[in-house]
């Protein structure tokens, strides 16, 4: 198998590389040539240590799909934005009713809320239907897809509709923070906690 893959990924490479070089081309050859060793990696540690997570906040949970954003490795050794790892505590600890992830990706923090805080209600909320997918497949995978509602895009409106009891609001959208976490215009976000990417 990975002997296939290796003749694959140099096949494409070599197609990346193809004619006259420039710097575009080196850096999509070297973009796939890095995604190709954090696969390779990804596949010796499941074969290693099998698909669950093995330290951090979300330690033991079923983590048999990839990544949407970054790789899978760290997720699964458990050092994935490891700085956070107090702060999740003190969210698990704090209770929350519900628990709203945008840019949920494929469900890493959605999915591990609702394993660690199994009287709470999460929203997964992602733009891609792929990340989606690999989000209700997680879910699934760990036995909580009844507490783990999945769906699209957020709109301020939405916030109205879905900030109830205690509610924290975890958000990363690659910068576009700013303009949907907006109090003028969707005043319920006065009455949640919210975790945000700071980029």
């Amino acid at each position: 198998m990975v002997a296939g893959l290796d003749r694959t990924v140099q096949a494409q490479v070599l197609d990346l590389l193809a004619g006259e070089a420039d710097q575009r081309k080196l850096v999509s050859a070297l973009r796939l040539l890095a995604k190709w060793r954090s696969d390779l990696l990804g596949r010796a540690l499941v074969g290693r240590s099998g698909d669950r997570v093995l330290s951090g906040p979300f330690r033991g949970m079923a983590y048999p799909v990839r990544a949407s954003e970054g790789a899978r490795n760290p997720r699964l050794i458990g050092s994935y934005e490891a700085s956070l790892g107090p702060v999740i505590e003190e969210i698990v600890q704090a209770g929350y009713d519900r628990v709203i992830d945008v840019g949920s990706a494929e469900g890493y923090y959605a999915v591990g809320f609702a394993l660690r805080m199994p009287g709470a209600h999460v929203m997964a909320r992602d733009s891609d239907a792929k990340a989606r997918a690999a989000c209700a497949a997680l879910a699934a995978a760990n036995g909580v897809a009844a507490r783990v509602d999945i769906a699209g895009e957020v709109a301020h409106a939405d916030f109205e509709a879905q900030i109830m009891g205690r509610c924290l609001i975890l958000c990363d959208i690659e910068g576009a923070e700013v303009e949907l976490l907006n109090p003028e215009v969707a005043p319920s976000l006065r009455r949640a906690d919210l975790l945000v990417e700071v980029h």
